[in-house]
């Protein structure tokens, strides 16, 4: 939920989209949502346009530790992907992956029970 929100516009997004995007219910979210917001890492807002939609946004210390949290994934890949297989590779395994097309993706979409 952090990097959806920090790479959101204005750090902030909709709960009903987070929970679309997350494919959590709506209760889950909130329940996330709320336990983060306890954490002060998010707090609500009302949606400047429509005052029946609200915001999950980032404060500064949530997009802080989305970044902190980013660093510390990077490192954990670099050192048990990137060192293990080597830098070559690494490159053409992200060029492989990266050829990979959303319709490419919705055929090997795991089953909704897994």
């Amino acid at each position: 939920m952090l990097w959806l929100l920090v790479t959101a516009p204005g750090k902030a997004a909709p709960m009903n989209e987070l929970s679309r995007v997350l494919s959590f219910s709506t209760a889950g979210t909130t329940k996330l949502v709320d336990r983060m917001t306890g954490l002060g890492l998010l707090e609500r807002r009302t949606h400047a346009s429509d005052r029946r939609v609200t915001l999950a946004a980032l404060t500064p210390a949530g997009a802080e530790t989305a970044v902190r949290i980013s660093r510390l994934v990077a490192s954990a890949l670099r050192k048990r992907v990137v060192e293990q297989i080597g830098d070559e590779a690494f490159e053409t395994l992200v060029r492989t992956i990266g050829a990979i097309t959303p319709e490419h993706a919705k055929k090997w979409r795991a089953p909704e029970n897994c």
